[in-house]
């Protein structure tokens, strides 16, 4: 039993870092893995590598689009152009036309002036006859001389008429051709500066169109970027927080252990200087052990409770004994039915597939209690629901180490399903069930039932 004793102390020690670690109210933060990390970083390499492939993309379609809306400006210029020349083209035809219409009066009024000479020409050409006949019957110098300047008028008058009317004609000829021409030349003009207007206009509108899709591609895409970005400082930041909790961890274990040693010295020399004034005395604190007492169940009460030893009574230091001594058996496996006044024992399996506590050796939460308060005399029977019931009932606000304080199903004192020592701080030592160990932890609220003061 000493080598077992021996053997469960190591155990404890190297178990301080199993029980309560002051935090671990905080949930552990997660820890991305290297993989999740790079695969972010890859994933956010990829979005800033497309947006800049579609920024050199937007700023080629914004040139298109400047450049077609130069073409659509020029054609609309040419446009604007061929409007003026339609107009300096409209005056010159009217002009034209109106050359056009006076060399046909002048044409008309040549034609005229040719007929009447012609009918003059016959009327005196009847009287004088010819030339030769209008000299020779003149009657007198003069009269000789008048006959002669009217032959050369007539002759003349008669060049003169027919030279204006043949300019008239070419005029007029000439008039309405170049008014044709400038008709036709304004409309190819009109023509071509409507069609490249029209075509300018639409490749502006492609531009448009492509450019505005671009850019809708390249907001979704930053979209993506930033949502990476977060996704990747995120994971930073978990990294981060899980390293500082891991931190905090670390350095609230050592602080624990620093203190579970300090803990176990303080108990180690209250223990010694007890056994010095026992032994100084004469007198001995040891006694009969109670054992395991048969089949552990829920439930009972005072009535079903059987009898125990009171030894010889509570008092404060036989209380903080009973914490001291229980914390030997930090990191002691938890073993259901385990445990009996001579220190640890084989557990039992749980019924049907339950826990296989057989294989165990250690402690239950009653067995632990009715252990250590068997080393100051006091002998507990090995089921919590009977021990709740072995000593007076005190106060939350009154408890003292070796106080037992017990948890029910809601709360129930007939439902009792758990037991722990308190030890002082607002802490307890227990075992807390299978595939644990014996540890310190907080005390906790939930399903408290109240606490008992064995002995008294």
């Amino acid at each position: 039993m000493g080598a077992l004793i021996r053997t469960a102390v190591v155990v404890a020690t190297a178990a301080l870092t199993v029980g309560l670690v002051p935090g671990t109210a905080v949930s552990r933060p997660r820890n991305p893995g290297d993989g999740e990390i790079t695969a972010a970083q890859q994933e956010r390499s990829r979005k800033a590598a497309e947006v800049g492939r579609l920024t050199g993309l937007v700023a080629r379609a914004d040139g298109d689009m400047r450049r077609a809306q130069d073409k659509a400006e020029l054609a609309i210029e040419r446009y604007n152009k061929a409007v003026v020349d339609l107009g300096i083209a409209t005056s010159r035809a009217r002009q034209a036309r109106a050359a056009a219409t006076s060399a046909a009066k002048a044409v008309a009024k040549a034609r005229s002036d040719f007929g009447r000479f012609a009918r003059g020409s016959y009327m005196q050409g009847s009287a004088v006859g010819s030339a030769t006949t209008a000299l020779l019957d003149a009657d007198s110098p003069t009269n000789l001389l008048q006959r002669a300047d009217l032959l050369d008028y007539a002759g003349r008058r008669k060049l003169d008429v027919i030279g204006q009317l043949d300019r008239a004609t070419v005029r007029r000829a000439n008039s309405e051709s170049t008014a044709r021409r400038l008709l036709a030349e304004q409309k190819a003009a009109t023509e071509t500066a409507e069609r490249l207007r029209v075509e300018a206009a639409r490749e502006a509108a492609d531009a448009r169109t492509r450019l505005a899709a671009l850019q809708s591609q390249k907001a979704s895409l930053a979209r993506q970027l930033e949502a990476a970005r977060i996704k990747l400082n995120g994971l930073y930041a978990e990294r981060a927080r899980y390293q500082a909790w891991k931190r905090a961890q670390e350095i609230a274990a050592a602080r624990e252990a620093a203190r579970q040693r300090r803990l176990r010295a303080e108990a180690a020399a209250r223990a010694a200087a007890a056994a010095r004034s026992s032994a100084a005395s004469g007198s001995s604190s040891s006694g009969g052990g109670g054992g395991y007492h048969g089949t552990i169940h829920s439930g009972g009460g005072a009535d079903d409770a059987p009898a125990y030893s009171g030894g010889g009574g509570w008092s404060p230091a036989k209380g903080q004994r009973v914490a001291d001594l229980a914390m030997r058996w930090l990191g002691t496996p938890y073993a259901w039915g385990g445990g009996n006044a001579s220190g640890p024992t084989w557990g039992v399996d749980g019924p049907g597939a339950g826990w296989n506590d057989g294989s165990k050796v250690g402690f239950d939460c009653s067995g632990l209690a009715l252990w250590a308060w068997a080393q100051v005399g006091v002998y507990l029977p090995h089921y919590s629901g009977y021990q709740y019931n072995s000593g007076r009932h005190v106060a939350t606000s009154n408890l003292m180490p070796g106080d037992l304080v017990f948890w029910g199903y809601g709360g129930d004192p007939g439902a009792i399903h758990h037991v722990a020592i308190y030890i002082g701080g607002g802490r307890v030592i227990q075992a807390p069930h299978s595939n644990d160990v014996v540890k310190i932890s907080f005390m906790w609220y939930d399903g408290y039932v109240g606490a008992t003061r064995p002995g008294t």
